[in-house]
């Protein structure tokens, strides 16, 4: 590898001048020398590690799209029909991997980044019209092929927004905005309420009551749909994963806070393929994110009338696409929407 060849000359070169003890027999010319070839032998390898790790970086996302840089990916979104079937009423534009959707359509700063808060994502699209649809102050910052505002936005300190930025944009789709909340039928319901430790299996179903998941608990949830009826709150160091499901927040809110650790994977076919968090759009509670609660989703997060607020160092938060009304983030928050090899939700086309 090619990395190698600077790494063994400072190796190398170490080796020498300790040997040589305090440089005897060596002029503080040589030294210098033999130091810049050893620095110069190190910033070409790397060089040539970075260029390597783009190459494959590029391969990579072509492979996720072959529609193109700013096109999705054409895979269906399906929307209360069955898997592999389809119905033209029913059609939904495809959800673009890597994006941060804000959908008010008229608020003052609905996006709104302090301190070290910092966005990455492929687009990032804000739908108000304000003047100050995007505020950023302190440290914050964005980092988008694409962001558009269907306002302006608004920069002081030291924020920044790195990317194509396109004020007075038009206002983006909700790909989402057809989708109807999960059928409730056939569903049983439990009274979980309460889990404070050791290692516990949730079925999907119906959760009348307010889920708190705290200390060191460790909750799996089985695939399926699960209706929370009081909200779900997650502290302390509790871990919650699941694959092949759908939180449905239909009362109450979310939480996720303290040291808590969350990796949920959405179901890949059905009426709600590729949706992993979904808010009721009757329910109007906000959703938090704060401490240094980890969150990895490989799915949608959709909160389409509600707030999520991040804040503190909310660490490694992942998802493929966070659509939400309004979002706050300060403090070290970080959202990272990664681009997947599934570019699109999965449903109808």
């Amino acid at each position: 590898m090619e990395h190698g060849y600077g790494l063994s000359s400072c190796v190398c070169f170490l080796q020498f001048y300790f040997s040589s003890g305090n440089g005897v027999g060596m002029g503080v010319r040589i030294r210098s020398f033999i130091y810049s070839y050893c620095l110069m032998s190190l910033l070409v390898g790397c060089a040539k590690l970075n260029f390597a790790s783009n190459e494959k970086l590029a391969v990579a996302e072509s492979s996720a799209s072959t529609t193109g840089v700013d096109e999705p990916v054409p895979v269906p979104v399906g929307v209360g029909v069955g898997v592999g079937t389809t119905s033209p009423g029913n059609v939904t534009p495809c959800l673009s991997s890597s994006q941060v959707l804000v959908l008010n359509p008229h608020a003052s700063h609905p996006l709104t980044l302090s301190g070290g808060a910092t966005i990455g994502a492929k687009t990032v699209a804000v739908n108000s019209d304000s003047a100050d649809a995007a505020l950023l102050s302190g440290q914050a910052y964005i980092s988008a092929t694409n962001v558009n505002i269907t306002g302006s936005d608004v920069l002081t300190g030291n924020a920044s927004i790195q990317g194509k930025l396109a004020t007075g944009a038009k206002p983006t789709a909700d790909p989402l905005a057809n989708l109807a909340g999960p059928s409730e039928t056939g569903l049983l319901t439990y009274n979980d309420g309460q889990i404070s430790g050791g290692t516990v299996t949730l079925k999907p179903g119906i959760y009348p009551n307010a889920v708190s998941i705290s200390g060191q608990a460790i909750v799996m949830l089985q695939p399926g749909v699960y209706v929370f009826k009081a909200g779900l709150d997650l502290s302390g160091g509790a871990h919650l994963s699941g694959d092949g499901v759908l939180l449905y927040i239909a009362g109450g809110s979310l939480k996720f806070s303290g040291q808590s650790i969350v990796h949920l994977s959405p179901s890949t076919s059905g009426a709600n393929a590729g949706v992993t968090i979904f808010q009721a759009r009757d329910n109007l509670a906000s959703g938090q994110l704060s401490g240094g609660s980890q969150w990895s989703l490989s799915g949608a997060v959709y909160l389409p009338t509600a707030l999520l607020d991040l804040s503190g160092g909310s660490g490694e938060p992942q998802v493929i696409s966070l659509i939400v009304d309004s979002l706050t983030m300060s403090g070290g928050s970080l959202v990272l929407a990664a681009i997947s090899s599934n570019a699109c939700l999965p449903g109808t086309q």
